[in-house]
């Protein structure tokens, strides 16, 4: 699996899905067809917790986390709100972002919103829901923004695309083919991507493919000689994506890193220990020795061992050791 695929997929309960927001552990949803907002279930992504009527006719976008619901409507009065978790109602509103408000998203610190027509991207107040920025929107006809202060999930219904955005500027960061064509809803945590398209109304999850560092041990150099041994080391977590090199390092001074001596077994699938050969040392020598993991993240060291070469044997102690 990769960024944007889809994971499972579900019925929406409505007819016309256009808003999807929340985290891990909840999923928030509208549909204009009903006029109605939902909570979903996350183990079936189409069993109704709960159901409201929304504030204003076509409810447009949806979000939030466990703790707080972000709304926007795009009738006659357009508007964002912030609903009760309780009952779904109206907490709050404000019809001061303009018209054409098509998605909105966030957590409890932070709301993430996107305008059509006017193609644009910002950031709302959690104080009075006021524009804190706004720019224009890295695609034409955004059409849902959700995620968490550290991350922004996106979509449009021209692309047939999803994005991560830079929460910094909303640049792309990455981009994937969504699972159909017109995504009307996107959102999520950092690492849940909950989306939903009004062709074939269905709820879908989406792979987040976080990006993550892997994590390596070493452990002790054995089948020491004069001129080789064999490094040790155990990839327990291969992070994501999966790494590209692995093997050790080594260096007479200490903390080794790739750029010195080292070997690269390739890439790895798989987490376990591994064994790697050290060449061309030098006879009677002391070694430092990291096991390391490369993957698009970074680079990670295990912890450091040392170990002494073998001396080299002379031709009259080998005589004497034979005989």
């Amino acid at each position: 699996m990769a960024f944007g695929d889809s994971l499972r997929s579900a019925a929406s309960p409505g007819g016309a899905p256009l808003g999807i927001g929340g985290d891990a552990n909840t999923i928030w949803h509208c549909d204009v067809a009903t006029d109605q907002i939902y909570e979903l279930s996350t183990a079936t992504l189409s069993g109704i917790v709960r159901q409201a009527n929304s504030p204003d006719a076509n409810p447009y976008g949806i979000g939030g986390d466990s703790s707080v619901i972000w709304h926007c409507s795009a009738g006659g009065s357009p508007k964002i709100y912030e609903l009760s978790i309780v009952d779904l109602s109206v907490i709050r509103e404000t019809s001061g972002v303009g018209t054409n408000t098509s998605g909105v998203g966030g957590d409890s610190t932070t709301i993430w919103f996107t305008r059509l027509v006017v193609d644009t991207v910002g950031e709302l107040s959690i104080v009075d829901l006021s524009v804190v920025r706004e720019v224009g929107s890295p695609s034409n006809s955004p059409d849902g923004v959700g995620g968490a202060a550290t991350r922004i999930w996106y979509c449009d219904r021209i692309s047939a695309k999803v994005y991560e955005l830079s929460t910094t500027d909303f640049s792309i960061i990455r981009e994937a083919v969504a699972p159909t064509n017109e995504g009307r809803g996107i959102g999520g945590d950092s690492d849940t991507i909950w989306w939903n398209d009004n062709t074939t109304d269905k709820i879908h999850e989406l792979d987040a493919a976080v990006s993550a560092a892997p994590t390596v041990t070493t452990q002790a150099v054995t089948e020491i000689e004069p001129t080789v041994a064999t490094g040790n080391g155990n990839i327990t977590d291969l992070g994501s994506p999966n790494p590209t090199a692995y093997g050790v390092c080594w260096n007479t001074g200490g903390t080794p890193t790739t750029g010195d001596s080292k070997t690269d077994e390739g890439a790895a699938s798989a987490t376990g220990a591994f064994e790697s050969l050290m060449t061309s040392l030098i006879a009677n020598t002391l070694y430092y020795v990291r096991a390391y993991v490369t993957n698009s993240v970074s680079t990670v060291y295990g912890s450091e061992v040392s170990f002494t070469t073998n001396p080299l044997i002379s031709a009259g102690q080998q005589a004497h050791i034979i005989g």
